[in-house]
This record gives structure tokens, C-alpha cells and sequence, in this order.
């Protein structure tokens, strides 16, 4: 605690010296700064994130791959969806789910990942919202929903995005 005494910071986390690291130390600090370190570790986790999605990308550049699939294109990059060269209106949780099947084309998401990437690291047990979003998903990009050939579903284990 005596550390303490040479960090001004006020009710907001300003400070000369606040950083993210000072803000991670302060976990163990007095509740006045509990805020200051909840917001720290979110600007930590959002950059190891954005970290991770740089080191996944075999090139290393900010440019996102194109998808397609069934007549239907997903540009990560300009975040745009279209199905036989019309665009296709998708809401923001649709989009990060079919975002993050892209990402992965051919491979089994399960459906924690699934969560996590699109809800975030708390959305606990939320799979009937999944399923809710994948079945408008199909409705959307899809010829048959009822048959998906592309949105498949993996029973027990999760979702999988079939490219051509």
C-alpha cells in the first residue's frame, strides 16, 4: 500500500502515471480504485485480442480473407455479405456468428467458442440464442434451410461452415 501514495490518479483512472500495468497492481489496492481496474484489464484483454487475431494471420497485414461459398460472398475486411450479387442485410450478432465461421471455413466451431468470439467472455450457457441466430442465418444465406448444405450443424458439439 505504500505504492499507492506516488500514483495521482482521480475517479476516472487519469493520472501522470496510470497505465495498464499500474492498473493491474492496483487489483489489491483500496476500492477506490476498483474501477480503474476493471477498465484496465478490459483494454488488456481487447489488445491481447487483437494481438492473437494478427498472430493468426499467416501474411501478418490488417487485411481479412473473402469467403465464398454457395453464391454467397463474405468480405471480413469490408464487412460485406452477398448472396448472387445482392447484399444480404444481416443483423450485428448474425454477422460476428457467419464472421467467425469464415474465419475458420471447414473446421468444427463448438458452440463455447462460438459464444465466447461472438458474446464475449461471460455469455455462460447461451446455446438456444445460438441456435436462434443460426437458424436466421440459414433463412438468409441458404437455398433450402430446412437441408443447409453450407451452415451445417455438428449435433453435441457445434457448427461448421462447408465452402465449396
Amino acid at each position: 500500500m505504500e505504492q499507492s501514495r506516488h500514483f495521482s490518479a482521480d475517479a476516472r483512472g487519469n493520472g501522470a502515471r496510470t497505465s495498464d500495468a499500474f492498473m493491474i497492481w492496483v487489483r489489491a489496492s483500496p476500492a477506490t480504485f476498483r474501477n480503474e481496474w476493471r477498465v484496465a484489464i478490459r483494454r488488456v484483454g481487447a489488445r491481447l485480442r487483437v494481438a492473437l487475431r494478427h498472430a493468426a494471420r499467416p501474411d501478418g497485414t490488417d487485411a481479412e480473407p473473402v469467403a465464398e461459398f454457395g453464391g454467397i460472398r463474405v468480405d471480413l475486411d469490408k464487412r460485406d455479405v452477398r448472396r448472387g450479387g445482392e447484399p444480404v442485410h444481416l443483423t450485428p450478432t448474425e454477422y460476428r456468428v457467419l464472421s467467425t465461421l469464415a474465419r475458420h471455413p471447414g473446421r468444427v466451431m463448438t458452440h463455447r467458442q462460438l459464444l465466447q468470439e461472438v458474446w464475449g467472455p461471460y455469455a455462460g450457457d447461451q446455446t438456444h440464442s445460438l441456435r436462434v441466430h443460426m437458424t436466421q442465418l440459414r433463412h438468409k444465406l441458404e437455398k433450402d434451410p430446412a437441408r443447409p448444405r453450407h451452415l451445417t450443424t455438428e449435433i453435441g458439439v457445434g457448427y461448421r461452415l462447408q465452402v465449396d
